[in-house]
């Protein structure tokens, strides 16, 4: 029975976690998206870091669909997120890179903590909840791939549980 509340209360924390507003843009590719799943993992390359990851999609999800986005279990649900913004949690508690993906368009968009600190305006983490406050761009060159500069633009803010996942990077 001690299973069923916690599974309970999982889906019901899952289940009240609208963004409050998400706005992203790739050069003339617009999203706005009011929902969002939240994911802590430990960093495995960075002893005492963590990566959040936030999935949002255009769509609202069922408190069963939040529960399998935040374990990574639906196949569907992982392809059909509208953007992925995946900050990186330092040892202290503050943001130090941030990396955002909308479909087809991957940038790490503050790769130092000078750049994360003008990013986000305001963040808390309490291993439960994240609250995050960031409007900012970035210019985005990925030479590699011989592709033009992109400007990448966030405008959000939200207040949304956060579901612990096992590193998966070993």
């Amino acid at each position: 029975m001690e299973g069923f509340f916690w599974a309970f209360a999982l889906l019901a924390s899952l289940e009240t976690a609208p963004a409050q507003s998400a706005r992203f843009a790739v050069d003339d590719l617009t999203r706005v998206t009011p929902t969002v799943v939240a994911t802590v993992e430990p960093r495995a390359d960075a002893p005492g870091s963590s990566w959040i990851r936030m999935y949002f999609y255009s769509h609202d999800l069922s408190p069963i669909q939040r529960q399998r986005a935040a374990s990574g279990s639906d196949p569907a649900l992982l392809r059909n997120w509208e953007a992925i913004l995946q900050i990186t949690v330092d040892p202290h508690g503050a943001v130090s890179a941030m990396d955002l993906a909308l479909p087809g368009r991957p940038c790490a968009v503050a790769q130092t903590t000078q750049d994360a600190v003008r990013a986000v305006q305001h963040f808390e983490f309490d291993g439960a909840r994240v609250r995050l406050r960031s409007k900012a761009f970035s210019i985005c060159t990925l030479k590699i791939e011989d592709m033009p500069s992109q400007r990448f633009e966030w405008d959000l803010t939200l207040d949304t549980p956060v579901v612990a996942r096992a590193s998966s990077l070993k």
